[in-house]
Order: C-alpha cells, then sequence, then structure tokens
C-alpha cells in the first residue's frame, strides 16, 4: 500500500528524501530516539541548498 501511495506521489512530482521504519517493540520501549534522529539528519542534508 505504501509503494503504491508513493509512487502516486511521485508522479505528481513529491520527491522522497528519506525513510524510516521502526519496531513497535522498540517504540514501545522507548528505544526509537536513534532511529528519528537518523530520519531527520538525511532530511536536513536533503535540504541543505547544494555547496
Amino acid at each position: 500500500m505504501v509503494a503504491i501511495v508513493r509512487k502516486s506521489l511521485e508522479a505528481k512530482g513529491m520527491r522522497f528524501v528519506s525513510s524510516a521504519t521502526t519496531l513497535e517493540s522498540d517504540v514501545d520501549a522507548g528505544r526509537f530516539d536513534r532511529t528519528v534522529e537518523e530520519f531527520a539528519r538525511t532530511i536536513v542534508e536533503a535540504a541543505a541548498p547544494a555547496a
């Protein structure tokens, strides 16, 4: 289902720059910080103007 939505949005011009996956057990245990931080870092890097 996610792939269908992604392909549809890409066809309309949306550019995906990052993705993340968390396991429910990690979220329940509060061990998702690193995944979220890495996800945010890749978005910031993609949004930064080229040097």
